[in-house]
């Protein structure tokens, strides 16, 4: 984690909620951040998609996510998220998910989306 928040030079209140979020041991190394949980929340899907950006600046990333008909609430708001920033960076997202799942990003122009028929 250290190698890859130093190479896209991650601001230490967002080590401290990645650290945090990877239930790392932290020892001093980062600030402790006195948050509400939905501050911490909030804060914790911003770092992570600031660290998508600085990533892609780098060089174009692939990000894949299956099944998102099974997704949870706060991964959802994370994936809304991303979905919004991808349009300005070099970003690959594949997403699969069941015709039942209705995602609120379709029909934006930055996405595409392709229907499988049933395999086998």
């Amino acid at each position: 984690l250290e190698a890859l928040l130093s190479a896209t030079s991650t601001a230490a209140e967002d080590c401290s909620l990645l650290a945090d979020l990877l239930s790392l041991p932290n020892f001093g190394r980062f600030p402790t951040l006195d948050l509400s949980s939905q501050q911490r929340k909030s804060r914790t899907l911003q770092a992570l998609v600031r660290q998508l950006e600085a990533l892609a600046r780098r060089e174009p990333v692939l990000m894949i996510f299956e099944d998102l008909h099974w997704i949870d609430p706060t991964s959802l708001e994370l994936l809304d998220r991303i979905i919004e920033r991808i349009r300005q960076v070099p970003v690959l997202l594949i997403v699969t998910f069941r015709p039942e799942f209705s995602p609120p990003w379709t029909g934006r122009p930055h996405v595409s989306t392709i229907t499988l028929s049933r395999l086998g």
